[in-house]
């Protein structure tokens, strides 16, 4: 057997938000440390602020921290990958879809038709949510809705079919901000698959391979992606068990593909812990609230450019300059 192949959790993957159910624009900002972060600063931010560790309690004796401190704890932060669902961008767009359709402007609606709209962008958020996050792509690659190699080394259609997952989430994920979280969740969990970088190197590390698939592909960036267990604050199970659904549903469709091979204590792809007792739960959430900050008061721009890098509505920006979108530098939370 190829050890090489089996499946082997090395590490696990933190990740937090500054989330607030009650906040009416929805907005889910998301981050992930690396778990070669550095939280050396950790215990000095918690003598210097209190055990529980927020930006927004963390901003108002910023300036009363050392020098040396504020560098440690913003090195570290900055290393984050920050996930961003913002719903009202979608909203926006069905709102102005709708606006240029009937021909009058929201304020001219009857308040029958306005109640229509509203239920309507209910939906059609959640639909663009789960769309733009990486299920669509996990969704094809459990369908087998592609071309794979037959054990007589041919290609063939793949005759499999599994049933889609996209009803099922939306029909789990009821309340919007469960399928936000889920959205920002499920992007930062599987990230590879919307990673330019991620996908050459994988099709160089596939070069030998005699076809060289969709799904072949997906695959093998899901067997990377698969080797980390991801850890996220309590406070929406729902989320969290759909994320430990799906990683079960991948990993299996992994191994019957011979692309991996599972132990038998192999460990859930997604669970919760408290924040309380987790160091690089808190960092997470440290990070996540600066981020949040930032995107509120200056916009996506800066949130790019002061971190790692960032997934905004399911599309990875890497670097500000190649963001193709020429409104991108506007993006705000609309109001």
């Amino acid at each position: 057997m190829d050890d090489s192949r089996i499946l082997r959790i090395d590490h696990r993957t933190y990740a937090d938000e500054s989330f607030r159910i009650a906040d009416p624009q929805g907005l889910v900002v998301l981050a992930n440390l690396p778990e070669w972060a550095d939280l050396r600063w950790h215990a000095d931010l918690g003598r210097a602020c209190g055990r529980e560790l927020k930006w927004s309690k963390i901003g108002r004796c910023w300036r009363d921290l050392s020098a040396d401190l504020r560098r440690a704890v913003l090195r570290c932060l900055r290393e984050a990958l920050i996930t961003i669902v913002d719903p009202s961008v979608y909203r926006f767009d069905l709102e102005q879809t709708v606006i240029a359709a009937v021909g009058q402007p929201r304020k001219a609606w009857p308040a029958k038709f306005e109640t229509w709209v509203q239920e309507q962008l209910v939906e059609y958020e959640k639909h663009r949510i789960l769309t733009d996050s990486p299920i669509l792509r996990i969704d094809s690659f459990l369908r087998g809705d592609d071309f794979w190699l037959d054990d007589a080394g041919d290609l063939t259609r793949d005759g499999d079919n599994q049933t889609s997952l996209l009803p099922v989430l939306t029909d789990s994920l009821k309340a919007p901000h469960t399928a936000r979280l889920f959205g920002a969740r499920s992007a930062a969990a599987y990230w590879q698959l919307l990673d330019h970088d991620t996908r050459e190197r994988a099709l160089a590390e596939l070069w030998e391979v005699r076809y060289i698939t969709p799904a072949r592909l997906a695959g093998h960036v899901l067997a990377i992606a698969e080797r980390a267990q991801r850890v996220y604050d309590e406070g929406n199970q729902p989320s969290v068990l759909a994320l430990a659904d799906v990683s079960t549903a991948v990993r299996q469709r992994l191994a019957a593909r011979e692309l991996i091979v599972l132990p038998n204590d192999i460990p859930p792809g997604a669970v919760e812990q408290s924040s309380s007792v987790t160091p690089a739960l808190q960092a997470s959430d440290l990070a996540a609230g600066y981020a949040r900050r930032l995107y509120l008061e200056q916009g996506l721009k800066a949130v790019c450019e002061e971190f790692r890098s960032v997934i905004f509505n399911g599309s990875m920006i890497r670097d500000w300059a190649r963001v193709d979108r020429p409104d991108a530098a506007e993006l705000r939370v609309r109001k």
